[in-house]
């Protein structure tokens, strides 16, 4: 144990040896002072003995046993003290050091405003502005929200900028107007091939008739074995060849219906004033078009072609014809004559026919009728009005 004194009252302590070179607080006056090691006693010097007794034997001196070192006596409460203002003394330097605040967030704030600037100058631009505006209020409002974060979870900067960015961008959302959705133009519907193919080979035969080419106009045609039906259908057709080529007769391809195997094309057929609508049937069983009239529809030859198809097809024609004439032929006033059997046999002499068949009895009135409204000529006793 060594003796210390505070130095600036006086008072006096003991303490370990261990302490030395720490500072300690005086309890008495508060100041603080450093322990010290003491300087030890100078030994006293003894006045020299006279020789004579110096020559004298010393007697023999007893052993004394030797005490066992005591253990200085420790100051708790100084030792405390004294931890104490070591523990003060090194507080400043064990402290952590506060960091400095991060510029991220700063600078991705100030990102997220220019950002939000440009989405609100890109909303006043008509069209393509709605899509500047909407891709960088998008930029904005993502910067900002990560900017905002980052300035929350830590001693950063930027915390005003980020607010901002975001508010920019929510901004420029409201006030930025839709881009006009521009609708593609309705595409047409595709055309029926079938009703094209038909329409190109039924175009051919008029041109053919319009040659006066009877033949050719009949490539294409089915025609009945009946010899005289047969050549009922040439005369008729040679007759209306005639007129083509003289400019009496006109034709127009009007519209078509595909069923199938079969397709109708009704046409606008003009001799002279009066027009007719007539429908034509055209039949593909071989991969090739076959004009059918509806004189050798019921011939054996040809009914073995008939089946759904070519009923729904007549079907759509009954139930639209009177539509299609009020629009194909809206100014039509013509009367259609009315023939008797007299009248259709004469016409079917003046084009060559025989009116007797070969058992000696008369052709069936039957043939002649269709042949009649082949050529747009009403049979009835009464005339009507075309169109009704």
């Amino acid at each position: 144990m060594i003796k210390v004194s505070c130095k600036q009252c006086g008072k006096r302590y003991s303490t370990d040896e261990k302490y030395v070179g720490r500072k300690m607080k005086c309890r008495q006056c508060g100041a603080t002072f450093e322990i010290q090691e003491s300087s030890p006693p100078k030994p006293r010097s003894k006045p020299a003995k006279p020789a004579a007794k110096a020559a004298k034997a010393p007697p023999p001196k007893k052993k004394k046993k030797k005490k066992a070192p005591q253990r200085p006596q420790r100051d708790p409460l100084a030792e405390l003290e004294s931890i104490e203002t070591d523990v003060q003394a090194a507080a400043p330097a064990l402290a952590p050091k506060k960091k400095s605040g991060s510029l991220a967030p700063l600078i991705i704030g100030i990102i997220a405003v220019v950002f939000g600037l440009v989405a609100i100058g890109g909303g006043f631009i008509p069209s393509v502005g709605a899509y500047v505006a909407y891709s960088a209020a998008a930029l904005a409002l993502v910067l900002g929200l990560v900017g905002l974060i980052m300035a929350l979870t830590g001693p950063s900067k930027g915390m005003v900028w980020n607010i901002s960015g975001v508010s920019l961008a929510l901004l420029a959302v409201t006030i930025t107007k839709p881009a006009p959705v521009i609708e593609k133009p309705a595409e047409p519907p595709p055309k029926d091939t079938s009703v094209e193919d038909a329409m190109a080979v039924l175009r051919q035969s008029f041109e053919a008739l319009k040659n006066g080419d009877a033949d050719g106009a009949l490539r294409d045609a089915i025609l009945p074995d009946d010899p005289q039906i047969q050549n009922g259908m040439k005369a008729a057709v040679s007759q209306l060849a005639m007129m083509f080529s003289q400019g009496q007769a006109e034709y127009e391809i009007l519209e078509g219906e595909h069923r199938g195997d079969w397709v109708l094309i009704v046409t606008r057929l003009a001799l002279g004033p009066m027009s007719t609508l007539e429908k034509q049937f055209m039949l593909k069983p071989d991969e090739q078009w076959k004009i059918v009239n509806d004189l050798v529809l019921a011939h054996p030859q040809v009914s073995g072609y008939l089946n759904e198809d070519y009923a729904a097809l007549d079907q759509w024609y009954l139930q639209n014809e009177a539509a299609m004439k009020q629009k194909y032929l809206p100014e039509q006033t013509a009367q259609t004559p009315a023939m008797d059997p007299e009248q259709l046999s004469e016409m079917a002499e003046s084009m060559g026919l025989s009116t007797e068949s070969s058992s000696g009895g008369e052709v069936d009135m039957s043939q002649l009728t269709e042949m009649a409204k082949s050529l747009g000529l009403s049979t009835d006793s009464t005339a009507q009005p075309n169109g009704q």
